[in-house]
């Protein structure tokens, strides 16, 4: 019998781990054929970064030209690409499978730990053998025991590569390259010389792809909101003395906020669940603030970005006890944005602002930042007495946190 490798990812961008797992997932498997399959729209994962379709098949021919694959016989194929709707992998291996054909399926570990979570995994179990690539941080017990979890639930067929981890991730060198660090041993050259003559994964093409994917998800009066906020995180960010890479965080924390805000309850606790994290204990005690919550766990499980995105995002309504200057940028950019048109939050901008083009050390800004957020959680407390409302316990902690710090109490504003 033939046997065909399918190797499928979104390959935004496609670098030299991903040719080395190819190389060592025909070897290893005896492979007659390998066909790489650039993700079309994957519905575990969003992609991100300027890259087309076009583009990722482009850069994926380059990758795996016959010059990097050798004699071996590996093509790329725009089969999910060119499909209409979500690319199932059930429905790609449904596909390739032959009665003369035995199909392999490679994916990395993070992958293989949900394939159980994914679309009829038992037909994917039962069409292929799963040919899984570990990385540097993987705890090989997980993986084994996973590994026997799937032989005795389903009677798969599983190999665990021997190759080497690649010590790099496709969202590691997407940050790399909108940061304009070096990557110098993880690209191929033809790959490098096309992401630059394209200019994908700047900041801007990062920003304007996620911009985008926001506005599909919400309505256009919140996704106007959305756009305030991150406009005033940038205003606030500078005035702080962030860093580049920082203030990007920023920006697509302020993006993506509240992507889950107009979900219902039971939407978002049922997100939660399927992303396998702790449902608040007071979430239908407190539905307002539900989205901050389910917001970070969708952030976190769906997008590659550091974590400081996904906590600012998990404290931007009701504060938190701990709070980095990142997240009460965020918090405060939020209530003040110049959408916000209450009177109460038109004056702290105003007073913000003010205060800010004053401030001449980054501890002055910050400061100002404090003491801030101390009025507005002042102005919350009363407003939420005033209507007879339970108090968010994180609401609490937050201005008690505040009130710890004497120097906000010299009010600046």
């Amino acid at each position: 019998m033939k046997r065909l490798g399918i190797y499928g990812g979104s390959f935004s961008p496609p670098h030299l781990g991903h040719l080395h797992a190819a190389l060592h997932f025909y070897d290893e498997a005896s492979l007659d054929q390998l066909i790489v399959m650039p993700a079309g729209k994957p519905p575990h994962k969003v992609l991100d970064g300027g890259a087309s379709d076009l583009d990722r098949f482009v850069m994926c021919k380059l990758l795996f030209s016959e010059q990097n694959t050798h004699d071996r016989n590996i093509s790329v194929s725009d089969y999910e690409l060119s499909k209409a709707g979500s690319s199932f992998t059930y429905l790609t291996l449904t596909h390739f499978k032959e009665e003369t054909t035995e199909l392999f399926f490679l994916c990395g570990s993070d992958m293989f730990l949900s394939l159980d979570s994914w679309r009829h995994p038992e037909i994917i179990f039962s069409l292929a053998t799963i040919f899984c690539c570990s990385r540097e941080e993987d705890d090989m017990d997980a993986l084994k025991a996973k590994k026997a979890e799937y032989e005795a639930r389903f009677g798969a067929r599983i190999l665990l590569s021997k190759a080497e981890p690649f010590p790099i991730s496709s969202g590691e060198l997407r940050n790399r390259l909108l940061l304009g660090q070096s990557t110098d041993g993880y690209l191929d050259a033809t790959v490098c010389r096309y992401i630059h003559e394209k200019e994908l994964y700047d900041h801007q093409a990062d920003l304007v792809s996620l911009r985008r994917f926001v506005q599909s998800k919400i309505s256009e009066k919140r996704f106007s909101h959305v756009l305030g906020v991150e406009k005033e995180c940038v205003y606030l960010g500078i005035r702080c003395d962030m860093m580049k890479a920082e203030l990007i965080d920023l920006r697509r924390a302020a993006l993506l906020h509240d992507i889950t805000h107009e979900m219902s309850v039971d939407e978002q606790i049922e997100l939660i669940k399927r992303y396998k994290e702790a449902i608040p204990e007071n979430a239908r005690k407190h539905p307002s603030v539900l989205h901050q919550y389910s917001g970070a766990t969708y952030v976190k499980h769906a997008f590659p970005y550091s974590e400081a995105v996904a906590n600012a995002i998990a404290c931007h309504t009701t504060g938190a006890a701990e709070m980095s200057l990142f997240d009460r940028i965020l918090c405060l950019a939020d209530y003040i944005e110049e959408g916000r048109r209450y009177p109460d939050c038109m004056d702290l901008r105003r007073r913000v602002h003010n205060a800010l083009t004053g401030a001449n050390t980054h501890e002055e800004a910050v400061l100002v930042i404090e003491e801030a957020l101390l009025l507005y959680f002042e102005r919350t407390l009363a407003h939420l007495q005033e209507k007879g409302c339970e108090i968010h316990p994180q609401t609490k902690a937050s201005y008690t946190k505040l009130l710890e710090n004497t120097l906000v109490k010299t009010r600046i504003l």
